[in-house]
């Protein structure tokens, strides 16, 4: 018999958004505010990670502060997404294997007025977002660079990548992060 083709990879969001300013950039690395991380709800995690081939989970920052340090905090809470899913995924062992990656999606597009804008009304342009693909009955476990190859020829197709954005607006190209 023919293998069955891979399913399509899917874009989703995870309820869980990142604090305003968290974590501070200092120059001896990351300063966390909060503790709360992404993937705590179970259900949603599973929905989100279980039975994957990959799984891809976003960091960004929201239009407020300076573009460089926005960049690095986009960057450093993608890592730390990535971290929580992993961990998520090896708690799970009947998930499967799953490849976890990382993208930051840098800073989101200004959509406010200079001071009119508050922690609250950005929040969803902190929020992290998935993108996935389901696991065939049959498939192999993927490698990481497989895995890598899939996810950056979703983000090269306009219409994916507006699926995973769902409206937000991010200049700067997404960034792969690999395990």
């Amino acid at each position: 018999p023919l293998a069955e083709p891979p399913t399509a990879p899917a874009a989703a969001q995870a309820s869980f958004a990142w604090p305003y300013q968290d974590p501070l950039v200092r120059d001896g690395g990351p300063v966390w505010i909060n503790t709360n991380a992404p993937f705590a709800d179970e259900t949603e995690s599973a929905a989100l990670l279980c039975g994957k081939a990959w799984a891809a989970v976003t960091g960004s920052a929201s239009e407020e502060g300076p573009d460089g340090r926005n960049l690095e905090r986009s960057a450093i809470r993608a890592r730390r997404a990535m971290k929580a899913a992993t961990a998520w995924i090896d708690a799970h062992s009947s998930c499967g294997p799953t490849v976890i990656l990382g993208v930051s999606l840098g800073q989101h597009s200004p959509q406010f007025a200079k001071g009119a804008v508050g922690a609250s009304d950005t929040a969803y342009q902190r929020q992290v977002l998935v993108v996935s693909r389901a696991r065939g009955a049959a498939e192999a476990p993927l490698t990481v660079a497989d895995a890598q190859r899939e996810l950056e020829a979703f983000l090269a197709a306009p219409s994916d990548r507006a699926a995973l954005y769902s409206g937000r607006t991010f200049p700067e190209e997404p960034v792969v992060i690999v395990p």
